[in-house]
């Protein structure tokens, strides 16, 4: 059974790009030519050299079965020092055929190689491959194992796909991995005709024109570092279905199917960016942007993230990757697991160091979204800032002129400009009156704001709010405008009072050491939304499963 590759390099004329689609011959022609202008650039053509080779060659030479060909059709336009690095990196390779073309399409230049090599189109099982994605490494084995009998039985066409895609988003530190459920990607999609290329068809489209196999358990690698014709946005992973993968299930991944990979492809590919990661303990909070159609914009220095899910209010909230709370500020917002919990729409931005530029950079992406009107249908609007994220707060507050801001222990961090921005909204702050920030107020001017006593609170009030159960509800209040002074010492006191009972009883019970008196106080806890009581029975309960776990594989048993 012969099995052959196809893979167009920069390849010149017509061919299923989007810009070649519904045009005539003489437009084709035209965009041609000024595609290959933009084709051949050094940068281009290095980026596309370097994938190409430790990549998509890497891959086809890992395969466990030899027994087959790669075509690989390329641009006679192509610079000479290009296409010598293209001739040297194929020549390398028994299994590769290179050929250089003139303008036509990579239908065209593959019957042509067919002909030349006097290939039956009927008794190949043909497939196709970008130049920047990965097979796994036992593809062309489990072509020939699952498709034998239909390669044998008659003439009537077929195809057969890996079923699965690793999708890497290419962005350096910021690099998104995500689990593709799919069939028939271009990334190894393969088809038996009597006569045709498989260039002449749409590869999505396989699957209802022929007879088709579905190969399960292994995927294909497909990358997209911004120079390929696919589009990335928050839609286009939700439709599909994508989700967020785990660092571990990335690695279980490569282990399986990409063990091929050396460094340089899998820096390439965003694999090993994606892996030195400090790990996402909770990878659902990622996947939701991507379900609920958000928006995610990630810099150097600060990363923006919007989720939508009410229809009714959103809260705008601003923080810094510093602080008691660091861990969760670098895979969200502060206030993330608030709006999450509350079922309200969110937009976090967090600022990872204290930068001008980055704040500038802020206000044009939000200034961007205000023109687009993403926010334009919530009635009901709440900016929430804590610590140092006070500051850009109020800042931000000038794109919602109608809306309350809620600050919690508002601080100045230095360099920080001045004057505050929000002359128009009405300004709330919850602070422990022994751990308040002056200058804060000082630079608030004569509109002084609402000052909430957090009493005894620390200086973190934030966690310490929602630590006793109380900062839902405050936000909840402030986005209705029903927040007050009395209402707010009302609530707190008896909160702080029942937070006291509630931990002695807990250390009580953890002092029992009984395995089901925690579970049940687990449940309780996050049943009342104690949240910060339940986490720390569930770090104790971990603690004790570890400790179980580690005595159990030393071998005391008893």
């Amino acid at each position: 059974m012969l099995v052959a590759g196809v893979c167009r390099f920069s390849l010149v004329g017509r061919g299923d790009w989007k810009a070649y689609q519904g045009k005539t011959d003489a437009e084709v022609e035209a965009i041609a030519t000024r595609q290959a202008d933009v084709l051949f650039t050094t940068e281009r053509m290095t980026a596309r050299l370097l994938t190409f080779e430790h990549l998509t060659l890497a891959s086809i030479k890992a395969q466990t079965d030899q027994d087959f060909i790669f075509m690989v059709l390329a641009s006679n336009l192509m610079p000479k020092r290009f296409r010598e690095r293209l001739e040297n990196l194929c020549n390398d390779i028994p299994q590769v055929k290179l050929q250089f073309f003139g303008l036509t399409s990579a239908s065209d230049a593959q019957k042509k190689m067919f002909r030349e090599n006097e290939l039956d189109f009927g008794k190949v099982l043909q497939f196709r491959l970008d130049d920047d994605d990965c097979l796994c490494a036992d593809y062309i084995a489990l072509m020939k194992s699952h498709t034998a009998h239909l390669m044998a039985q008659d003439k009537e066409p077929f195809a057969a796909t890996i079923h699965g895609v690793m999708y890497t988003k290419v962005m350096g530190p910021d690099t998104a991995i995500y689990n593709w459920p799919v069939n028939f990607f271009s990334a190894g999609a393969a088809v038996r005709h009597q006569s045709k290329s498989i260039y002449d068809f749409g590869h999505f489209a396989l699957e209802n024109r022929f007879r088709s196999v579905s190969i399960a358990g292994r995927i294909s690698l497909v990358t997209n570092n911004g120079t390929n014709d696919t589009d990335y946005n928050s839609d286009m992973l939700r439709k599909r279905k994508m989700s967020v993968m785990t660092q571990e299930q990335v690695e279980i991944a490569v282990e399986r199917n990409f063990k091929f990979l050396e460094g340089q492809g899998k820096k390439l590919s965003g694999i090993a960016d994606f892996l030195e990661k400090p790990p996402i303990d909770d990878v659902v909070k990622a996947s939701e942007v991507v379900s609920r159609g958000g928006i995610f914009i990630s810099h150097e220095t600060f990363f923006l993230t919007y989720v939508p899910r009410s229809a009714d209010d959103l809260v705008v909230s601003t923080s810094y990757t510093t602080g008691p709370s660091e861990k969760e500020r670098m895979t969200g917002g502060m206030f993330a697991d608030n709006c999450r919990r509350l079922g309200v729409s969110s937009l976090d931005i967090v600022l990872r160091g204290d930068d001008d530029s980055a704040r500038s950079s802020i206000m044009t992406h939000l200034g961007n979204m205000m023109n687009d009107g993403l926010f334009a249908s919530f009635p009901r609007t709440l900016i929430l800032g804590g610590a140092e994220g006070a500051h850009l707060a109020t800042a931000v507050a000038g794109h919602f002129p109608d809306a309350p801001v809620l600050l919690i222990s508002p601080r100045i961090a230095t360099a920080l400009p001045v004057p505050l921005n929000s002359e128009k909204n009405r300004i709330i702050v919850i602070s422990d009156p022994k751990h308040v920030d002056t200058d804060f107020f000082d630079k608030c001017g004569d509109d002084r704001p609402v000052i909430l006593n957090a009493r005894r609170s620390g200086p973190h009030p934030t966690r310490f709010l929602d630590f006793i159960g109380v900062l839902d509800k405050m936000i909840l209040e402030a986005l209705s405008g029903k927040i007050d002074a009395a209402s707010f010492y009302r609530t707190y006191r008896i909160a702080r009072s029942n937070r006291r009972y509630q931990a002695d009883l807990m250390n009580d019970i953890i002092v029992k050491n009984s395995m089901l008196c925690m579970k049940t106080a687990y449940s309780y806890f996050k049943k009342i939304d104690r949240h910060g009581l339940a986490s720390e029975l569930l770090k104790h309960l971990d603690r004790i499963n570890a400790a179980s776990e580690h005595a159990e594989s030393d071998g005391f048993n008893g």
